[in-house]
């Protein structure tokens, strides 16, 4: 069985290198990178037709916010253009839905994600890039 004053030895040691990174990061500190600038596209709110729309033509996002103002009487649907009352992401009036963020070279494209709305209700779109 090792002496009590090997386990002793072993701790001090630790201590001992452990105060020396702690020295070393206090001295020079490891670099942070700024985040990247995030910028807004802006989509024209989107008047119901009871059809399923294109959130535009072109472009594409790292990330949407679809949201379905209070005054609208019907929700919103958010997906493919296979769409429909009974298909699709719900988003109830007075809701939004907030798609999870791509990183990297992935991208939600606007010209195939679409929304249906409803005659007299609306759809408000935020697109981050």
């Amino acid at each position: 069985m090792p002496k009590p004053f090997v386990f002793v030895g072993i701790a001090l040691v630790m201590g001992a290198l452990i105060g020396v990174d702690l020295a070393v990061r206090l001295i020079h500190p490891p670099e942070v990178s700024a985040q990247g600038t995030q910028h807004f596209r802006t989509i024209t709110d989107i008047s119901g037709t009871g059809s399923a729309v294109q959130l535009a033509s072109s472009g594409a996002c790292l990330w949407l916010q679809i949201y379905a103002p209070s005054t609208n009487t019907n929700p919103v649907r958010f997906g493919d253009s296979n769409i429909s009352t009974t298909r699709g992401s719900m988003i109830e009036k007075g809701y939004g839905e907030f798609t999870p963020a791509f990183q990297g070279s992935k991208t939600y494209e606007l010209a195939t994600s679409y929304v249906l709305v409803q005659s007299g209700d609306k759809a408000t779109v935020l697109c981050g890039y």
